[in-house]
């Protein structure tokens, strides 16, 4: 209050009475809360605080992003293991002339993709989980939340199993970079 002005008047009522009937006994009075003679705005249901109707206003924002993030890791783990098969170009010629066949070289090459997803997993799961975690509770208990976040398994399955999925469907690109003529990758003194 500033000079007998109040700004805000929160009334919080006990359990059973009527918000209504009791706005409608003090009405007569309410003209006298504003020094100007305004009739005060009334909300006889809960209001959200400003910084949480703030948050609510950009709910779908960190979905966005998260979509962003995850189409721009499946791109750089695609690269990723197209660069690495081709890096290993002399060696997969190698095997070639000692007799491996395509579909070997090609095994070769996801079990690399795949050995990479499931140590970027291993690392970056439980990681992800505690930061985020740690995130989420600075966060909600700045805006007055009960911070405890939520971590629902089945959103962590769905990350693992499209993360094998992108890594597996990233291989099969590159082992068409590891299948190109074994004879002219040896031949080459670049490699």
């Amino acid at each position: 209050m500033t000079d007998g002005a109040a700004s805000f008047v929160a009334v919080d009522l006990h359990d059973g009475v009527d918000s209504r009937a009791f706005l409608t006994d003090i009405s007569d009075g309410l003209l006298t809360w504003d020094t100007n003679g305004f009739a005060p705005f009334l909300y006889s249901d809960p209001v959200r605080p400003a910084p949480v109707a703030d948050v609510a206003a950009i709910r779908a924002v960190p979905s966005a992003l998260v979509g962003l993030l995850a189409v721009a890791m499946a791109g750089a783990l695609g690269l990723g293991v197209t660069a690495a098969a081709r890096a290993r170009r002399r060696e997969l010629a190698v095997m070639w002339a000692l007799g491996c066949v395509t579909r070997q070289l090609r095994a070769s090459v996801r079990w690399h993709a795949l050995l990479v997803v499931g140590l970027g997993l291993a690392v970056g799961v439980p990681l992800g989980v505690a930061l985020g975690g740690t995130s989420y509770r600075a966060f909600a208990a700045g805006l007055g939340f009960s911070p405890d976040p939520e971590v629902t398994v089945g959103w962590i399955l769905l990350i693992v199993i499209t993360s094998i999925v992108t890594g597996l469907l990233a291989s099969a690109g590159a082992t068409l970079v590891a299948g190109r003529s074994p004879a002219k990758v040896l031949l080459r003194n670049d490699c």
